[in-house]
């Protein structure tokens, strides 16, 4: 690939990151960010900081990692407790302010990414860019969220180049494209967790079970996320960890010719 095809097939994705009060988590996933194949080629890196008592070492965590990479990290620290489901959305509305990006993916402070993440987002944003009923592109395989539950396991030996369309949502880093974002998904968003039930709500939930209606998203069998938030956490404990993480995951994988299944 000549450089000039691998700039403008990078070149229009930004990367969020939002991160509340677990500098230990942010530190290890901004570690696995700079590991990740094509990282200088995007668009633009946003981390979006929820108050708390930790900020200072947040701060520090971010500009070590803004050291390695060859464009500036934007970040944004956001007052006050506005909770997980609009932090979301204000960090992919403020990606798509940049008129220069397309495609914006989302992936919080415990997600750590697989070094070869951006080929399969960017494989996967050009692929599907022209149709329209593909609402977004999931970056971990169909396990792990609460609407899965305990006894939805993926295979530890899935083939990494095999891609699924399906009408399923993952949480543990998604992406979409600017018109999916700004027409469906943004509209339809759950600010403050009161879309559905109890135990059915936030943004997460009502993608799943609300927004998806009528169309598929891009999954991997071999996921390129994996989750690592146990501590210190409303909805993730050392129980749901245990079935809450891929099998399937590498940190690292040569690149491979993705297939739709």
């Amino acid at each position: 690939m000549h450089l000039g095809q691998e700039v403008s097939q990078f070149a229009d994705i930004a990367i969020c990151t939002t991160a509340w009060r677990r500098p230990y988590y942010l530190r290890e996933t901004l570690a696995a960010w700079e590991r990740v194949r094509s990282i200088s080629q995007i668009r633009l890196f946003q981390v979006s900081l929820g108050a708390s008592d930790r900020l200072d070492e947040a701060r520090d965590t971010i500009r070590e990692f803004a050291g390695p990479i060859p464009h500036d990290v934007e970040v944004y620290e956001d007052e006050g407790n506005l909770g997980p489901w609009a932090v979301n959305a204000i960090a992919l509305s403020r990606a798509f302010a940049d008129p220069l990006v397309d495609f914006a993916f989302m992936a919080e402070e415990d997600i750590l990414p697989a070094d070869d993440l951006l080929e399969y987002v960017a494989w996967a944003k050009d692929e599907f860019r022209d149709e329209p009923e593909v609402l977004l592109v999931n970056a971990h395989s169909r396990c792990g969220q609460g609407w899965d539950g305990p006894d939805v396991k993926d295979d530890p030996d899935a083939d990494p180049a095999i891609i699924r369309l399906a009408p399923y949502f993952n949480q543990w880093g998604w992406g979409t494209w600017r018109d999916r974002f700004q027409k469906i998904l943004l509209p339809q968003w759950d600010w403050d967790g009161t879309s559905g039930t109890a135990m059915q709500s936030g943004h997460d939930w009502n993608i799943q079970l609300r927004s998806m209606r009528g169309y598929v998203a891009v999954t991997p069998d071999a996921s390129r996320t994996q989750h690592i938030g146990m501590l210190e956490a409303w909805a993730a404990n050392e129980w749901t960890l245990s079935w809450s993480q891929a099998a399937s995951f590498r940190e690292h994988r040569d690149r491979v010719q993705f297939e739709l299944a």
